[in-house]
């Protein structure tokens, strides 16, 4: 695993700093859909933190989602994210002055109304999404997760979330 070149330099370090807030209040819903994942994932960035090849890049990380996608002014084919688990969460963020969007879950045959400052978590590997027409100008914020960066990182599986793990946490 390498850090990415992005990253390394000033103007990527300050896109990460612009994106704290919001990537730990995504991170934070995460810890309430999925407390298990979320756990997963924590203890993932832990272990990259401890890398001395990762653990500066690690450090201006702002999320326990191992990968960030920005999406800009693009309609999204649909598309289901095979490097992830099926078990596992994507958080999509959409915002902009657009108007007329909606995300389409086509094999499930739902499309949701997507409008600015929505935030959806889908199963991006089972669920086929894509957003097809929209007017205006958006940006979609898409954080995953890799799997083989966590079989890399020899952290487990995390599970499906279940209300019953969801009451263990909160309850």
């Amino acid at each position: 695993m390498v850090t990415s070149a992005d990253l390394k330099l000033s103007h990527g370090q300050l896109f990460m700093r612009k994106l704290e807030q919001p990537s730990m209040l995504l991170s934070a819903l995460l810890s309430v859909i999925h407390p298990n994942l979320y756990s997963t994932a924590k203890d993932a960035m832990q272990k990259l933190h401890e890398d001395p090849r990762l653990g500066a890049a690690a450090a201006e990380w702002p999320s326990v989602f191992s990968g960030l996608q920005v999406i800009s002014n693009r309609l999204t084919p649909h598309h289901r994210d095979f490097k992830s688990r099926c078990s596992w969460y994507d958080i999509l963020c959409s915002v902009g002055p657009y108007t007329d969007a909606s995300l389409s879950l086509s094999n499930l045959g739902v499309k949701l109304e997507y409008k600015s400052g929505s935030v959806v978590a889908i199963g991006g590997r089972i669920v086929q999404h894509g957003v097809e027409a929209y007017s205006g100008e958006r940006v979609c914020f898409a954080y995953f997760m890799r799997a083989n960066v966590h079989e890399r990182l020899r952290v487990p599986n995390a599970s499906w979330s279940t209300m019953q793990g969801i009451r263990e946490r909160f309850m």
